[in-house]
């Protein structure tokens, strides 16, 4: 059938050569779904030009990504800087043009990136014939642009390629395509982590350890899962592991996060150290107050005080080396921000006030678990209302289509707003960014 191939000098598993063999198969379609890592993409990519480039001459083809930046990043460069690509291939991309021209003798085929962002990203892709199309985590896609990439291949002996890390059962994608895969004649493959061979034992169980919850159960045992109960399961189970008595050592950064009290009369400081280097982050000090009535001066007056009294206790703690107060980030209104940052600046407090960058709260979420996973996140005993926030966090079980954190309990919402504002900025930095969009 097909012949082993070497790729960043490691041989293909089985699952891998079964990617290759694919185009040998009387499929119509290509499924591959399971854990993050498992080796997926990267041979997908390899196996669809080979098929296309043996089978086609001046046809054209799609490769889908969520973006075409994330198209490009995860597909193309990756792609065109592989030796394999390089010796067998004259590869041209037209960065502008969103094509690569792929030749090798007198056979010349074009590669379209396009991005199924949105409902609206079909329309991107209407009006051109393809003879295959490569969605690259297809979950993430609406069902539209699928479709209407479906549909623009009309070519005889056209094929379809997917695939995607695990999301809720009800998705449309798992019902009509895994779910269905007999009626879509499609060769349907589960990939685990131990499927990537380039991954030696050690990296497998760092990535295991990053997870839990339902991301371990979508991400590492790639099992389409609904979000439910307890989001942070391990604090809830063990929060002593996460608590400490005394502040450690290696903070850099004082930085503070507020959610205002609009909709539920709460008002919540938070003030966290962030580690030197993007080690994690720990939780100092929180403050709420019943914000009914209050005048927004009572608000800017608290946050002064607050402000002074974490700057104080903190910043020379170590005696030898400052921790510099930094930034604070807000919840909306802005005017609000303003009146913090008015009084900020009158009261001589050396830090920034701006409104939060406000990440998709999944991301937020999912940055705190990898967190915790990693030992990077840590409270002080203290901090009662954020130990509880962080225990008593769950899924939202009325809307099973989504995951959504459920969000009627002040005490346990505005506290984690507040908190995941003051670290949100550092997600990046402190390599804790992740799956979920």
């Amino acid at each position: 059938m097909c012949a082993f191939i070497y790729l960043r000098r490691y041989m293909l598993s089985e699952k891998q050569n079964m990617i290759r063999a694919f185009p040998y198969t009387n499929y119509d379609a290509l499924i591959c779904d399971g854990a993050i890592r498992s080796g997926k993409t990267s041979i997908m990519t390899v196996a669809f030009v080979d098929w296309a480039m043996k089978n086609f001459n001046g046809y054209n083809f799609g490769l889908c990504g969520k973006t075409f930046s994330t198209c490009n990043r995860n597909i193309v460069q990756p792609y065109i800087n592989l030796r394999y690509a390089q010796k067998r291939y004259d590869i041209q991309f037209r960065r502008t043009e969103n094509r690569l021209i792929i030749s090798k003798g007198n056979v010349v085929n074009h590669f379209y990136l396009y991005g199924g962002r949105d409902a609206s990203s079909y329309q991107l892709i209407q009006g051109i014939t393809m003879a295959g199309i490569f969605f690259d985590e297809v979950a993430l896609m609406p069902k539209s642009f699928v479709d209407q990439g479906c549909a623009r291949c009309s070519v005889e002996g056209s094929r379809y390629w997917f695939n995607c890390n695990p999301d809720k059962p009800d998705h449309w994608f798992y019902q009509e395509w895994i779910l269905g895969k007999e009626e879509k004649n499609a060769l349907y493959l589960h990939f685990l982590l131990e499927d990537n061979p380039s991954l030696s034992e050690h990296i497998i169980a760092r990535y295991k350890s990053m997870y839990s919850g339902v991301f371990y159960q979508r991400y590492i045992l790639g099992m389409w899962v609904r979000a439910e109960g307890v989001i942070f399961t391990q604090f809830a189970n063990n929060p002593k592991r996460w608590i400490l008595d005394a502040v450690p050592r290696g903070i850099r950064y004082l930085t503070f996060g507020i959610d205002f009290g609009v909709n539920h009369s709460n008002t919540v400081f938070i003030c966290c150290g962030i580690m030197d280097k993007g080690n994690g982050v720990v939780v100092l000090e929180e403050f709420m107050r019943d914000s009914t009535g209050v005048a927004p001066d009572g608000i800017e007056t608290d946050f002064v005080d607050f402000a002074k009294k974490c700057i104080k206790k903190y910043q020379w703690i170590y005696r030898d080396t400052e921790i510099k107060p930094t930034y604070c980030w807000t919840d909306q209104p802005e005017t609000l921000t303003h009146g913090i940052h008015a009084a900020v600046k009158r009261a001589g407090i050396p830090i920034g006030v701006t409104v939060a960058k406000k990440e998709n709260i999944n991301t937020r979420i999912y940055a705190k678990q990898r967190m915790l996973n990693q030992d990077k996140w840590h409270v002080m005993k203290w901090c009662e209302m954020t130990i509880f926030s962080t225990q008593n966090q769950v899924w939202d079980d009325s809307k099973p289509n989504k995951d959504v954190r459920l969000d009627n309990e002040p005490k346990v919402n505005d506290v984690a707003d507040a908190e995941e504002y003051a670290w949100e900025k550092f997600i990046d930095n402190m390599g804790v960014r992740g799956v979920p969009a």
